[in-house]
């Protein structure tokens, strides 16, 4: 393929590219979900942690089984005489050298080394490591439940206003249908200019309110995709979303609360890092153990210095030990290190018992929330059937004559604020039932 053709190909794919980057995005709320958990820089962030404590897993692992070093190096030594004897032989003394001045000196040694027994230091370790991987896991659900909830928030947010936009364009289109039928029967002389004034009035009012609920709609898109970590660019839309009857049951507040402290992954965390801290206070005390290594070396120099006399040439010699050290006195260092862990644990309990009684009062509230939420979904939606039919009655009436311009403009202004209601109702049940969702840990 020629350069030429590889450059056009690419500037194609990137073109495609920055067509799909600026068209319309539509999702739903599951669609917001995914791509939040598989993008969310907190939820990546979490799940890093939990790799890096694996891999220190390992780590300790490996510091139970035998290490194995080299050592090298090369000393040039100062010129001194070798060493000599005379031993008198045919009359005369003769000198012999027993051992040469070698000035050149090379070495290598080789060292393995074994832990046999270390205080159970590296058991504890191993058992720290886990519990950390443990509590890291439920810190990654707990910044998925988090994020969840986030994202409901902000869809249903974008769904009250993108919903209310439409209510309010419904409402200036009877407006001005309204307002057309007032000029009819004002050029007929049964209304006055003044009630024509009220009603534009009324229509200019709406209008503002548009624009502002435009606005909104905007910043609730910008909220949504900064949550979603999308450019704030897109241009994101939802799904329509159908709407769902409230259930008829809803579990006991005693019952939520029991989920909850089962399954609230930030109260799980906590209870793995109280055994945490309890491992931590054992592996201070390890340091009262001593600590038992077998350590075998293997050298191989020039000269060596094992060997007797000495050569210049390269020999090996090997050797095995059993070393033990065992710390005696350091002024009780040990005993505050372990004093110190012990109030951490006490620290890591008491934290546990606030977050438990906070998750309480958080279910609690989330509880009454969705209650009165389910409530008032019923009462707005029986309103809006009222308010349709009063509007159908007293549009009919207004066409008669039979009722005044501002009887009509009420019963607009009634429908209008009705259907605002319901769907300000049925957004804040999706977002109480995001928040009780949250607040019990699903």
């Amino acid at each position: 393929m020629s350069r030429n053709m590889l450059y056009i190909i690419i500037l194609c794919l990137g073109f495609a590219s920055f067509s799909t980057a600026q068209g319309t995005l539509e999702m739903s709320l599951e669609d917001c979900i995914k791509y939040g958990l598989e993008n969310n820089k907190n939820i990546k962030i979490a799940a890093e942690k939990v790799t890096a404590g694996k891999l220190k897993r390992e780590e300790v692992n490996s510091s139970g089984l035998p290490s194995l070093s080299l050592q090298a190096g090369y000393t040039h030594l100062s010129p001194v005489d070798p060493f000599e004897i005379s031993i008198p032989m045919g009359g005369t003394m003769q000198k012999f050298t027993v051992s040469p001045s070698v000035l050149d000196n090379y070495s290598a040694k080789l060292t393995l080394t074994q832990p046999l027994f270390t205080g159970f230091k590296i058991d504890l370790n191993k058992e720290l490591t886990d519990q950390s991987i443990s509590a890291g896991m439920f810190d990654l659900e707990a910044e998925k439940t988090k994020l969840r909830y986030n994202i409901s928030n902000a869809f249903w947010t974008l769904y009250k206003v993108t919903e209310g936009k439409k209510i309010i364009e419904e409402y200036i289109k009877n407006i001005e249908i309204h307002l057309a039928d007032l000029n009819n029967f004002y050029k007929q002389g049964l209304v006055t200019k003044n009630e024509i004034l009220k009603l534009e009035v009324q229509l200019s009012s709406t209008k503002v309110q548009l624009l502002e609920t435009e606005n909104n709609i905007q910043l609730a898109k910008l909220n949504l995709l900064n949550t979603l970590d999308l450019p704030y660019q897109t241009d994101i839309t939802i799904k329509p979303v159908l709407s769902e009857t409230v259930p008829d049951t809803l579990l006991s507040l005693q019952e939520l609360n029991e989920h909850a402290i089962n399954t609230r992954p930030e109260l799980r965390a906590m209870a793995i890092r109280i055994d945490s801290r309890k491992t931590a206070v054992e592996l201070t005390k390890s340091a009262w153990y001593p600590e038992v290594f077998l350590v075998g070396n293997y050298n191989f120099a020039r000269p060596n210095m094992r060997i007797v006399p000495t050569k210049d040439e390269f020999k090996g010699t090997w050797d095995i030990s059993l070393s033990l050290s065992y710390n005696l006195w350091n002024w009780n260092a040990t005993s505050y290190r372990t004093q110190q862990a012990e109030s951490e644990l006490s620290q890591t309990n008491y934290q546990y018992q606030m977050m438990k009684d906070g998750i309480l009062i958080e279910v609690k509230q989330a509880y009454l929330n969705y209650s009165a939420c389910a409530t008032r979904i019923g009462l707005a939606e029986h309103t809006v059937q009222q308010a349709d039919e009063n509007y159908r009655v007293s549009y009919n009436l207004f066409q008669q004559g039979l009722i005044r311009n501002s009887d009509l403009i009420d019963a607009e202004v009634a429908q209008f604020e009705a259907k605002i209601k319901l769907v300000t109702a049925f957004s804040d049940l999706k977002n109480a039932e995001a928040l009780l969702n949250k607040a019990i840990g699903n």
